[in-house]
């Protein structure tokens, strides 16, 4: 009897140990080998991607469309936008998605966003100080409807600084896009350190070498353009240096090369032709000498933009002459830019210093009011180098709109009646 108890208890406990137990037969989880997936039986499916949320939809309606195009206007138009893109243009009853805001112009006029292509928002910030915006300074511009800015001359000790802080304000919709070029490159004691009042903003370079790494150094700080400094004296010699046409040349093929459009401050014809030969691709200011047809053909050729300024110089001659370029210019084909040269000569910001330079160059260059509004909302991009991307309300476009309550085609202080602000489809100002 003892033997076969013995014998019992022997194979019990031996059938334990082969089944890998503690003696009671469970399996101890901490140290039990998994069996494969393929083992299991079974194998795990991937999780399925989130979708991808549709874009907001906001259609602005029932109201005139000047598109920026120079096209005649459209009545009872109508702008689908989808997040930050128009996506269609049309008149009469849009096709409105369920959910889509939709935004009355009651009878308003729906334009592009403006533009100011000469501006300098910074000029007051010392060179070695530590730059700063006042809170909701550039507001204005952009609560009046003006979406697009191009800075192009910033002391060298406030860029990037002064950039950075102002992008994280564009980026918060507290100020239009603004294009930077950082300081203005010219030859040693050239224009702008020529001129006492402006001598900040400019930056010394010498050599080829030298200039190309000046180029380098503003495109890896955000500059989106480079911006010369041309100028012999205005209205006459006055022997201020000039770069050479090799220094020009060396700037312009370095900024092509990174991207980057080259701007001159120019007055004279000299200046443009030494601007022309050295690959420059804008002048910022309309040169206050009459340009020559043979001159104003080869800009057409080579795709050479300007920027007005016209009324910085006064109706004495010189600012009406630059307003009678710039027309003669458009209206051959070229590309002019609406500018007012904010930061030079006590301006204000906003709409009301954008419309002394379209009554200038109405009164003084024969523009007409179309022309003035194209040259303040298409063709500022187009001198920004995203002429693809804004300017005009067209599909694929960015959404920045303005509606105003009157048409400004009859008088252009309705451009002062702003009810409506989008930014990149973003309502900034709606007022009722």
């Amino acid at each position: 009897m003892r033997t076969r108890l013995l014998v019992l208890f022997l194979g019990m406990l031996l059938l334990g140990v082969a089944c890998g137990g503690d003696g009671n037969g469970a399996t101890d989880p901490q140290t039990a080998t998994p069996r494969p997936a393929d083992e299991a039986g079974a194998t795990a499916s991937p999780s399925p991607e989130p979708p991808t949320p549709k874009p907001e939809v906001l259609i602005v309606q029932n109201g005139a469309l000047i598109d920026g195009t120079g096209a005649n206007p459209v009545p009872n138009a109508y702008v689908i936008i989808e997040g930050d893109r128009i996506a269609s243009v049309g008149s009469g009853q849009p096709p409105a998605p369920p959910g889509a805001r939709i935004v009355d112009a009651r009878g308003g006029t729906i334009l592009p966003g403006l533009s100011d292509s000469h501006v300098h928002v910074a000029r007051g910030i010392p060179a070695a100080g530590q730059p700063s915006i006042e809170q909701g300074g550039l507001l204005p511009w952009l609560r009046e409807g003006i979406t697009h800015l191009r800075d192009v001359a910033t002391p060298p000790g406030a860029f990037p600084s002064v950039r950075i802080a102002a992008d994280a304000l564009t980026m918060n919709h507290e100020a239009p896009r603004i294009f930077w070029a950082g300081p203005m490159i010219t030859a040693p004691g050239g224009y702008p350190i020529s001129v006492p009042r402006y001598r900040d903003v400019g930056q010394e370079v010498s050599g080829v070498d030298a200039a190309r790494a000046l180029v380098n150094q503003l495109a890896d700080g955000g500059a989106r353009v480079i911006k010369l400094g041309l100028d012999k004296g205005y209205y006459s010699d006055e022997g201020w240096p000039l770069m050479s046409v090799g220094e020009v040349q060396a700037i312009a093929e370095r900024a092509h090369a990174r991207g980057l459009l080259v701007t001159a401050h120019v007055t004279s014809l000299d200046e443009v032709r030494l601007a022309l030969d050295g690959g420059v691709d804008d002048l910022a200011h309309t040169p206050l000498e009459t340009l020559p047809d043979d001159m104003i053909g080869e800009m057409l050729r080579k795709g050479t933009t300007m920027a007005t300024t016209a009324s910085v110089w006064g109706d004495r001659g010189a600012g009406a002459r630059a307003a009678a370029n710039a027309r003669r210019y458009m209206e051959s084909g070229g590309v002019v830019a609406l500018a007012t040269d904010f930061g030079c000569c006590g301006q204000t910001p906003g709409i009301q210093t954008l419309l002394a330079e379209m009554r200038f160059l109405i009164g003084f260059g024969g523009f007409t009011p179309m022309q003035v509004l194209v040259a303040a909302t298409r063709n500022g991009p187009i001198v920004s180098g995203i002429g693809d991307e804004a300017g005009t309300v067209e599909a694929g476009k960015i959404a920045d709109l303005i509606v105003v309550n009157r048409e400004p085609l009859s008088n252009l202080e309705a451009l002062t009646s702003v009810r409506l602000v989008l930014q990149g489809g973003r309502v900034v100002v709606d007022e009722p």
